[in-house]
């Protein structure tokens, strides 16, 4: 057909992914392509390859890979039609059956598989199953620091190890861009350790945070863009403020203020830029407490992320 014509004769796919602007990818090229192939020409020979190399779902790393790459594996697989099987069987190394089920799967609940155990798939003649396997559960230790791409650090006004119920704790959060790399769409998330609150700026009870009688007028002058739910203000575009050193402070685009967190987002512009946010928090309870990671990531390219230090931190009484 004359669609089969427009086809080129091969699909390019791009190496590297794009953090803003249309944020296309490797996964969205192939999803692509393996859906236009579908439409036209099914007896291509690189219809299957490509279909191949993008059933790789530790490769989808945000919303919209996910999308594309189910959307065309799901045509793929109806276009191509496999006969299923019937059922599927878990045994241990002693060939007991430790679980059953239906061609919809089996779900297995426990703290581990036993050694040697083994998975069956049984069904007629030409029968094609698919294997995956999920495991979900809370890790024991916290994420390791980490600096892929991006650096962050936390740093408090208090020491962690010396802080009283109804004192002010002011944080400060500060990521750069390793190499000076522009980097778009990012995004910073800092968990509170339980035992504290955030001074929500927007209500009248809460104090004033005391850096911000020292910010540049170009700070002071912003205007607030209010929302309307009270948790959520968002502020024009980066500002970035010149500063004496090498290094330029460039502002977040968006801040969410929630009840166990404070989330952020902003871009770094190539060069010595460094995204920083501040924030106040109020010690309301008494006890020693952990204090998880604060990260930031590429809201589009995952493997573009970092993770900072985790440690405790405790309030005592008054």
């Amino acid at each position: 057909t004359r669609a089969a014509t427009l086809l080129p004769t091969t699909f390019g796919v791009r190496a590297s992914r794009a953090d803003g602007g249309d944020c296309g990818s490797p996964v969205r090229d192939r999803a692509l392509a393996v859906l236009a192939l579908l439409a036209v020409d099914q007896q291509r020979p690189d219809l299957h390859r490509l279909a191949r190399e993008l059933d790789q779902p530790d490769q989808w790393l945000n919303t919209q890979d996910l999308v594309w790459a189910v959307l065309a594996l799901g045509r793929y697989r109806t276009a191509i039609a496999p006969v299923p099987f019937t059922s599927v069987r878990l045994t241990g190394a002693d060939g007991n059956i430790l679980g059953s089920g239906t061609a919809t799967g089996l779900r297995w609940h426990g703290a581990a598989l036993p050694a040697g155990a083994q998975v069956r798939l049984d069904g007629p003649a030409g029968a094609r199953g698919y294997l995956a396997w999920t495991a979900s559960g809370i890790p024991l230790d916290p994420p390791k620091p980490c600096a892929e791409g991006l650096t962050i650090s936390r740093q408090w006004s208090k020491r962690p190890d010396h802080i009283r119920s109804g004192e002010l704790v002011e944080i400060r959060l500060e990521i750069r861009s390793v190499g000076g790399l522009a980097r778009r769409n990012l995004v910073v998330e800092d968990l509170l350790p339980a035992g504290f609150e955030i001074e929500n700026p927007r209500l009248g009870t809460s104090a004033t945070q005391p850096a911000q009688a020292d910010q540049p007028n170009e700070m002071e002058e912003q205007p607030l863009a209010v929302e309307s739910e009270d948790v959520f203000k968002s502020v024009p575009p980066p500002v970035t403020v010149k500063k004496s050193s090498a290094w330029a402070e460039t502002s977040a685009r968006r801040v969410e203020i929630r009840d166990d967190r404070i989330v952020f987002m902003g871009d770094l512009p190539a060069g010595n830029h460094a995204l920083i946010h501040t924030y106040l928090v109020r010690a309301v309870g008494v006890g020693r407490f952990a204090l998880p990671p604060a990260t930031a990531e590429s809201m589009y390219d995952r493997t573009v992320r970092a993770v900072s230090a985790s440690g405790t931190v405790e309030i005592t009484a008054r």
